[in-house]
């Protein structure tokens, strides 16, 4: 295992052992897809579960509300005055956790532009800004979301994703226009692909994971109110 990070520089409570537990089984799965991380803080597990995944040309979903744990808060054992943010009056590890994947050159692996905004890390108006900022990194007009900001491929799944995101920021006409554009990404039978190549202009890869079907649903029924949990992503910061 080669870190591109010294672990010892990111703040974090993970202890190496745990760190390379982690890595291992990050290097068992990614081959077989994207790995899911919930919880980063500061980056330290997303440095060595990245380093995983970017072995395995796959990404690493971190999602985190980047507000800290009970015991991170004012007045507990581990509260850390750095990650404190006055103006907002709360913890604030998401600086952290970029500058953390930034220096170790994951920001093509660990994938967080819009999963702060469905874990509610974000008050409405910093929010709109971030989905408005990654926009244009991230979104190929009028196909979809892509998974690697630098890669002419958009995968159903991040689409449907952001079709949520865009809810939870009042953003609800592009949401249901963006939604609309992943009907031209099914089979005969109706079932998604997983993504699009774009300059190829082909399926790929040919797939059509649980993951991906399941991410369609949740962003149908948050836009059309079906069931009692619509708006379990989508109502926090409305």
């Amino acid at each position: 295992m080669h870190l591109p990070l010294d672990p010892d520089t990111v703040k974090g409570f993970l202890d190496p052992e745990e760190g390379r537990a982690l890595y291992e089984a990050a290097q068992q799965r990614a081959p077989h897809g994207p790995c899911l991380e919930i919880g980063g803080y500061c980056g330290k597990s997303a440095l060595y579960l990245g380093t995983a995944c970017a072995e395995a040309d796959e990404i690493l979903f971190s999602v985190d509300h980047h507000r800290g744990s009970e015991e991170n808060q004012p007045g507990w054992e581990y509260f850390d005055p750095s990650v404190w943010d006055e103006a907002a009056q709360a913890v604030d590890t998401l600086p952290f956790f970029r500058e953390t994947i930034r220096k170790a050159g994951l920001e093509q692996t660990v994938m967080d532009w819009y999963y702060v905004v469905l874990a509610g890390a974000l008050p409405l108006e910093a929010a709109r800004q971030r989905i408005l900022d990654g926009w244009a990194q991230f979104v190929i007009e009028p196909l979809g979301c892509r998974c690697v900001s630098d890669e002419p491929w958009v995968t159903i799944a991040e689409t449907a994703e952001l079709v949520l995101a865009l809810l939870a920021i009042g953003e609800t006409e592009r949401a249901a226009k963006l939604f609309a554009a992943l009907f031209d990404y099914r089979d005969e039978a109706g079932v998604f692909w997983m993504g699009w190549q774009t300059r190829e202009q082909i399926v790929w890869p040919r797939e059509q994971p649980s993951w991906t079907q399941a991410a369609v649903i949740l962003a149908a029924d948050a836009l059309r109110g079906d069931t009692p949990g619509s708006q379990l992503l989508t109502k926090p910061l409305l």
